[in-house]
């Protein structure tokens, strides 16, 4: 069954996506439970599952059911540019099977020559920006695009060092070097586009 869209915020650079979680099954009986990650797979298609059972999955835990103890479990894939990931699951037939699934974390990694994904990840640790909020996001746009004028036009002043300080306040480190605001504006337009599509 569909269970829900896993987002992908850095689909231009083919990150490398990790999908990890805490589960387990009834702890009883025959392990049939599973999850499965697919590429643009639509809900219709579903119905046909049976007849083309390995089609689009780009990772599954099929031939390692649920285990009846509580585990780790972690799925990796490489993302694609226009593509959208879907994460699945089969609890099992026969009656009283049930599947439990915690502590979900998806990551991203990125190889880049800047270190965005660097900035991406104390952001997402220090939790100060909404990213399903465009006004933030076109704040934070703006406020990198005031400092990175300021500083080319050598007119470090009082209005550029308080976007600076702005910046670090949702980055939790001063940006005032053309790398971190490169990666920076780079980190709110893909999320601006993750919020669009």
């Amino acid at each position: 069954m569909l269970w829900a869209e896993i987002p992908v915020i850095f689909k231009n650079k083919h990150p490398s996506v990790i999908f990890q979680c805490k589960w387990k099954d009834q702890g009883w009986g025959n392990r049939k439970g599973s999850l499965r990650i697919t590429e643009e797979l639509t809900e219709e298609e579903q119905i046909n599952w049976n007849q083309n059972p390995n089609r689009d999955i780009v990772a599954s835990s099929r031939r390692n059911p649920a285990p009846h103890e509580e585990t780790s479990l972690y799925l990796n894939f490489e993302a694609k540019q226009d593509k959208k990931y879907y994460i699945w699951y089969s609890v099992g037939g026969g009656g009283g099977h049930s599947l439990h699934v915690d502590d979900i974390c998806i990551k991203e990694i990125i190889y880049d020559a800047l270190h965005t994904s660097k900035l991406y990840n104390i952001i997402l640790r220090l939790n100060r920006i909404r990213f399903d909020d465009m006004f933030t996001l076109d704040a934070v746009e703006n406020l990198v695009a005031t400092t990175r004028n300021e500083i080319e036009a050598g007119t470090t002043n009082h209005t550029t060092l308080s976007c600076s300080r702005m910046l670090g306040h949702y980055c939790g480190m001063e940006v005032i070097d053309e790398e971190s605001l490169a990666s920076l504006k780079e980190i709110a337009i893909e999320l601006k586009n993750h919020i669009i599509t």
